[in-house]
């Protein structure tokens, strides 16, 4: 029986023995021969390899962004135009650096602490039209939004532009190459290619070709903008114009007024910081407004402003009696009057020739004395400027003690020489006398514009030494009131000189000119802007102008590219904190 067992085991054995060998050799002949087997480990090393290359191109290509400028489309416009990633890239970028550079001064709750992505949209800039009432945008959806617009806009302008044949001239174009070469610039002082600083500044895409492309874009849109706004304007009636002068006399509207304001006389202490003003001191203001308001003629208020500007500490007390520009505002419009608690008394009914009127403020009264009621203005002023600041403290050391000289006037016989400074008492002896140097400089010179304009570069401590000193077309209201009353006093002309004190210093004067825009100019403006936004808004309807299709995954790639820019901001910011 074992045997039997045994026999049966061993037949078992056998059999899979047999099958086993049947198999391996079936399988062989499926096998590879080594050749076969080296051929396709080649074949793969390649593919690999090609792999890697493929990679390294595409990295290539989308760091540089000629994937951004020529593959990716955000936008297809119903007319057939392609909106790249890069162009959208360029609006989403500008409207970001323009409100991080602006979000304090304009209390903005953009956190530049923070990503777009990250932080809510409060609507301070307007509503996001078409989102989502049950959600919450972010800044991100914002500047998206903001970015599809100014695209709609460009396209729909530059569309209507080919169609009127708008196009732009030799001049405009030397525009575009003048903003290009600042670009060139601001590269260069960042240790940049132009490519790079671009790319840095508006995202991946945009170089040169572009940023000039999109330029010539943009300067088509305000073209036809003016073009439209001229020719509205050259249509406008007199009747359309007085219409419009009625409705908004508060705006358009002038009177005429003098003004004094009312402070309490403070002390020094020895450090010459200023010390609070005392009770009495600010009772004696109280009393001194009130006196002031009660005059009854102009040459009544002169004198009183006068009186109280002498018991105050002001050394220029006596140019109030002889120079019309410290009180007196002539042909002062509506729209430029910040008191609006005076000009809404001023603008009414009780207004009267000769009536004064108070505000008072936290520490001081401004009295008003009325010369002029609501009129149509003579003009709107504004005059041309070149000046050299030398800051207090910025004269040379060792001045102090040193007399004042009088001015060498033996090549000055064409110069007028405005300057009303007492000598004797000047705040910084030193520096008036490194303005009184300068001035000498250019009376011992050529007595031009083009003169005074190199000196100007040479010394000013102000911000527009690269202008030669000047300012033009300021107008009323934006300098401080010395510097403004010398350049519109009565009588002033082309060519008059002086020394001016103000609050920054002594400034260098050289007067260019005046001009005055007549005075329904702005009411034509504002006529006209309203119907080219109008119109503006109508080239948005346009097939060139409407969005047909938009790419969500190159949007959303693209914003988190620009969110890697943005952080990268952050942290090197944060780094160049210093506590």
């Amino acid at each position: 029986m074992a045997k039997q067992e045994m026999n049966a085991a061993e037949a078992y054995r056998a059999k899979r023995k047999a099958r086993i060998a049947k198999a391996a050799k079936k399988n062989s002949k499926k096998m590879l021969s080594p050749e076969a087997g080296k051929t396709i480990g080649r074949v793969l090393s390649v593919v690999l390899v090609a792999a890697l290359v493929i990679g390294i191109a595409w990295f290539a290509l989308d760091f540089s962004g000629v994937l951004q400028r020529t593959l990716f489309t955000a936008f297809t416009m119903e007319d057939g135009t392609k909106v790249s990633a890069a162009e959208y890239n360029f609006y989403y970028m500008t409207t970001l650096n323009n409100i991080e550079q602006s979000a304090s001064y304009y209390g903005l709750s953009y956190d530049t602490s923070k990503t777009p992505d990250n932080q809510d949209y409060d609507g301070s800039l307007g509503a996001i039209e078409g989102f989502p009432e049950d959600k919450t945008p972010t800044w991100n959806d914002y500047l998206s939004y903001s970015a599809k617009e100014a695209i709609r806009t460009i396209k729909g302008a530059v569309s209507a532009a080919a169609a009127q044949n708008v196009t732009l001239n030799d001049e405009e174009k030397a525009e575009i190459e003048t903003e290009i070469a600042s670009v060139k610039t601001a590269a260069e002082n960042n240790n940049h290619s132009v490519n790079a600083y671009l790319r840095k500044v508006y995202g991946k895409g945009i170089n040169e070709k572009l940023y000039r492309e999109i330029l010539e874009e943009q300067h088509l849109n305000t073209k036809l903008s003016e073009a439209k706004e001229d020719e509205i304007k050259a249509t406008l009636t007199d009747e359309q114009v007085m219409e419009k002068y009625n409705e908004e006399i508060t705006t358009y509207g002038a009177i005429s007024y003098r003004s004094y304001e009312v402070k309490p006389k403070t002390e020094l202490d020895e450090n010459e910081t200023e010390l609070p003003a005392t009770e009495e001191a600010i009772a004696a203001a109280k009393a001194n407004a009130k006196a002031l308001a009660a005059v009854t003629s102009e040459e009544e208020f002169k004198t009183k402003a006068s009186e109280i500007a002498k018991e105050t500490g002001a050394t220029d007390y006596k140019t109030y009696l002889t120079d019309d520009s410290m009180t007196l505002h002539s042909d002062v419009k509506g729209s430029d009057l910040n008191d609006t608690e005076f000009k809404d008394w001023a603008f009414g009914k009780k207004a009267k020739v000769g009536k004064t009127y108070s505000t008072e403020g936290t520490d001081s009264t401004i009295v008003y004395f009325l010369t002029e009621t609501v009129h149509q203005p003579k003009g709107d002023l504004t005059y041309d400027v070149r000046h050299i600041l030398i800051s207090l403290g910025g004269g040379a050391e060792g001045n102090e003690n040193t007399e004042v000289p009088a001015l060498n006037l033996d090549n000055a016989a064409d110069v007028r020489i405005i300057t009303d400074i007492d000598t004797k008492e000047l705040t910084d002896k030193a520096a008036y006398l490194k303005a009184q140097s300068i001035l000498q400089e250019y009376l011992d010179g050529e007595h031009t514009a083009e003169a005074f304009g190199e000196l100007a570069k040479k010394y000013t401590e102000d911000s527009n030494a690269d202008k030669g000193g000047l300012y033009d077309n300021v107008p009323l209201g934006q300098m401080v009131p010395q510097f403004e009353n010398w350049c519109t006093a009565k009588g002033r002309t082309e060519g008059d000189v002086g020394i001016v004190e103000t609050s920054y210093g002594y400034h260098v004067m050289y007067f260019v000119g005046s001009k005055t825009a007549d005075w329904d100019e702005a009411i034509k403006e504002a006529l006209a802007h309203a119907e080219v936004d109008t119109y503006m808004e109508s080239l948005q309807e346009t097939e060139a102008a409407t969005i047909a299709k938009e790419s969500n995954w190159v949007l959303k790639s693209t914003q988190k590219s620009i969110m890697k820019i943005v952080r990268t901001n952050i942290r090197n910011s944060a780094s160049t904190v210093s506590y």
